[in-house]
Parts: C-alpha cells; structure tokens; sequence
C-alpha cells in the first residue's frame, strides 16, 4: 500500500511539475524571451504535456514570421514537427502547418504529396482548416487524374 501512495504522489508532483513547465513558458512567452519558452515547453512536450506541444506549435509561427526571433524556416519545421507528432491538443496545428509549408513551397522544395498527408494529419487531429485543405486538394487531385484519364482516352481513340 505504501508503494502504491509512493507511485501516486510521484505522478501527482511530475505532472505539477509538467504544467509548470507549461505555464512558465507561457511567462516567457509574454516576456518575449522565446528561447526559454522554448525550452520550457519542449521539456513539457517530451515529459507528455499535450500543451506544451501544443504552444511549440505556435512558437514555430514566430519563426517562421520572424516576430520577436530571428526568421527561421528551419527551426519553424522542426517545432511544427515535434507539435504534429502529438496525436491530441494542438497537433493539428502543427500538421497543418507543415502542410501548408509543403503546399506553398515556402523554405521548402513545393511537395503537393506531403502537403496533402500533412493536411490529412492535420485533419485527424481535428483542425478544421486542414480538413478543408486536404478536401480541396483531394479534388482538384481527382480531377486532374479525370483529365489525364480523359486525356488518354481521347489519343487512343484519334489514332
């Protein structure tokens, strides 16, 4: 019994510990100290805080629109990555992200392929936006498979 309470309280001050990291990046943040934001919610993220995964996602905005840090593509993508893996609050944010990067070809080689498994992603995590992106292109996909299949047909049948 006493291990049992033992276990139980470690688990209760690990996850006080967890939504301090959450929650003093979210100080740094609004101090604009975004490194140790970073840090803080990285460390929370990788310690299974769905939250800190969730505001890495929102970091990566920053990066990539250069407010407050220096304008970093690379590091966007990466904290859009580590925010996608997460299957639950905030993931789809991070995949819809990556997805859109993909889709415009921004810091990245254009890949409609990735942007569309990235929207999809984004979708299952119940992004709305991403959810109507991967729609969009899912269509204009199926119907430019339509014209190359008509395409075909019609040199087939003039020769």
């Amino acid at each position: 019994m006493k291990i049992l309470v033992k276990i139980l309280l470690a688990l209760v001050l690990n996850m006080n510990l967890m939504a301090d990291n959450v929650d003093d990046g979210l100080q740094a943040y609004k101090n604009k100290d975004y490194i140790k934001a970073e840090k803080l919610w990285e460390k929370a993220c990788d310690d299974g805080n769905t939250k800190g995964c969730f505001h890495l996602g929102n970091l990566g905005v920053l990066y990539k629109n250069g407010e407050g840090v220096e304008q970093d593509y690379n590091k966007a993508k990466n904290l859009w990555e580590k925010a996608c893996e997460n299957q639950d609050y905030g993931g789809g944010g991070g995949c819809y992200n990556l997805g859109r990067m993909y889709d415009m070809g921004e810091s990245v080689e254009q890949d409609f392929k990735k942007a569309v498994q990235y929207y999809k992603k984004a979708c299952e995590r119940e992004n709305s936006t991403g959810c109507h992106k991967y729609e969009a292109m899912i269509l204009i996909l199926n119907k430019k498979l339509e014209q190359y299949a008509d395409d075909i047909a019609n040199k087939k049948y003039k020769q």
